[in-house]
């Protein structure tokens, strides 16, 4: 007997709270493990199949029992790129296996990557064994995507549909169900169109893949040189956080004195820093090889062979032991900034943005309270902290600006204490952020200009307003810049003055500038490049050259 309609209605009043249950609690599951493993998923979306729906697959199907339909619970999860698929594939199978699933049915649609095919059937199998039905399909529409049947057995036997496929992916799915599927008689062009269009989808997947593939190999280097250049700049402590035991003239403060001298010592660009810091580990240990069990109950000392011990192995790579005792040492004793800040430093080096802007806040709010003496601390944080929001993208170019702009502060009140190294490095960087300001408020003139119908148009003439406004500011910094630019100038120091002269060309389109910029471009060619992430102002320097000296007026 032919299901009715008000069976499937009565059916799915039935199994609805228990599917939509499972489902919700399979999306929490996930997006825990999203946001607190890194499991890279974009995007999660689930539904309970309507009563609709489900009447007309049965009539489509011609099923005889609504048991047949194992869709009822639809589940989609998208990733970004292709190869985030396996990492999410074989988190969903472990959390299936956990959650008490079995995977009835394991589809793959469209792979033709034999060694892909072979790595997601093996993860399936080492969960789940052979007790699932393996369907390799490719189908002439060029669908691509992972579905899995799973099977829970609370409440009766229920199934989950879950699909798993790229962004890019997903909207063809889309596109296609809504044109072309479940429709009958679809024009032949149609099909045909839909299956180009799936190539089309193919090679933009892999396109995305490559830039994917080329963007991680660019952050491993990049990775690996700032693993290598160990902490940024050295700092000391304020004199009421230094141990009494370390101000006298006996052998204990004779160690201590000769430790700090060497420390405080500029590295130059060519020391090895990790022979340089096993140095600086003897001479640690002729200081604390002096101190006795009596001196221990001071908290200071405690704090202070704390902090340089967790200095000299960020110095030689050891993040993950250098962390762990300056997690110990801001817990127990938060007024040590420094300490906050070389945590933050290693854990934005992790890729753990969040923590590290919460440990650098923290290191500015101590920092405040000392801010009187800590003169070239205070500056060599705020220019760090200038890199690490403008390494965030253009919505902390501000912020990046801010700090460097408080470092120059300092350096007038204070220009005494910085070398004419650190005043060549800041005039630098106060064109450069504050030409990136400007770039950034062009690029929105040009989108308003894009969009307006009339040139007049208020948001059209504020956006110009204020990309001029800041064009002024660049210009001032780079007059500063200019006379810098000589035998003793790095590479990166040319690099501002060439992207500057460039993007002033784009605004006026004076040749002169144009011209300036690729004399900058050539001059700078060679030179030392005194940026704290090198690998990056390398990359941009070569960029920029490129795009200067390709360009004809």
């Amino acid at each position: 007997m032919a299901v009715t309609y008000n069976d499937v209605e009565n059916y799915l009043k039935d199994v609805e709270p228990r599917i939509k249950a499972d489902l919700q609690t399979l999306a929490d599951q996930l997006r825990a493990a999203r946001d607190t493993e890194d499991v890279p998923i974009h995007l999660m979306t689930w539904r309970v199949k309507s009563i609709d729906s489900t009447y007309l697959k049965m009539k489509r199907k011609r099923y005889e029992s609504l048991d047949k339909v194992t869709d009822h619970g639809g589940f989609r999860i998208l990733c970004l790129f292709e190869q985030d698929i396996f990492p999410v594939h074989a988190y969903l199978l472990e959390l299936l296996k956990a959650s008490g699933y079995s995977v009835e049915e394991f589809k793959i649609f469209n792979w033709q990557n034999e060694r892909d095919i072979d790595q997601l059937k093996n993860e399936v199998e080492k969960h789940f064994r052979d007790k699932y039905k393996f369907e390799l399909d490719n189908k002439e529409s060029g669908y691509k995507s992972l579905h899995y049947l799973a099977c829970g057995k609370v409440d009766g036997q229920r199934y989950i549909e879950i699909q798993l496929r790229t962004v890019l992916q997903d909207v063809w799915g889309e596109l296609e169900h809504a044109v072309a599927y479940k429709h009958g008689g679809v024009h032949p062009h149609i099909r045909k169109s839909f299956s180009l269009l799936a190539r089309d989808i193919e090679t933009s997947d892999m396109l995305v893949k490559h830039l994917r593939d080329f963007s991680d190999r660019e952050q491993h280097v990049e990775s690996f040189v700032l693993e290598h250049g160990g902490p940024h700049g050295v700092f000391w402590y304020e004199e009421n956080l230094i141990p009494d035991i370390f101000k006298g003239d006996d052998d204990r403060s004779k160690a201590y004195r000769h430790y700090k001298d060497f420390i405080c010592r500029e590295c130059g660009e060519d020391v090895d820093l990790r022979k340089w810091a096993e140095e600086g580990k003897t001479l640690h240990e002729a200081v604390t090889d002096r101190i006795t069990v009596s001196d221990l109950k001071d908290t200071k000392v405690k704090c202070w062979i704390a902090i340089e011990e967790a200095f000299l192995l960020f110095c030689q790579g050891q993040h993950d032991a250098a962390l762990e005792i300056y997690n110990d040492v801001t817990s127990k004793s938060p007024e040590y900034y420094v300490a906050h800040f070389r945590k933050g430093e290693i854990l934005f080096l992790k890729g753990q943005i969040k923590d590290s802007l919460v440990a650098f806040d923290r290191s500015e709010e101590f920092l405040e309270k000392h801010a009187a003496h800590e003169h070239q601390n205070a500056y060599r944080i705020k220019v760090k902290l200038a890199n690490i929001y403008w390494l965030m993208g253009s919505e902390y170019y501000e912020i990046a600006l801010d700090k460097i702009l408080e470092a120059e502060t300092i350096w007038k009140n204070h220009s005494g204490l910085l070398t004419d190294k650190d005043q060549r490095k800041l005039i630098n960087n106060l064109c450069w952020y504050q030409l990136e300001k400007y770039i950034l408020c062009w690029d929105k003139y040009q989108r308003a200009k894009s969009r307006a119908q009339d040139e007049n148009d208020p948001e059209v003439v504020n956006a110009f307003r204020k990309a001029d406004e800041e064009f002024k500011s660049a210009l001032k910094r780079y007059e500063t810049l200019k006379p810098l630019l000589d035998e003793q100038a790095s590479a990166n120091m040319f690099d501002t003055a060439a992207w500057f002269c460039f993007n002033t060309y784009r605004k006026t389109n004076e040749v002169t500038f144009l011209e300036r910029a690729k004399e900058y471009c050539r001059e700078g060619w060679g030179r030392k490049n005194y940026a704290v992430r090198t690998i990056t102002s390398a990359n941009l320097y070569r960029s920029h050259t490129q795009e200067v000296m390709s360009t004809n007026p």
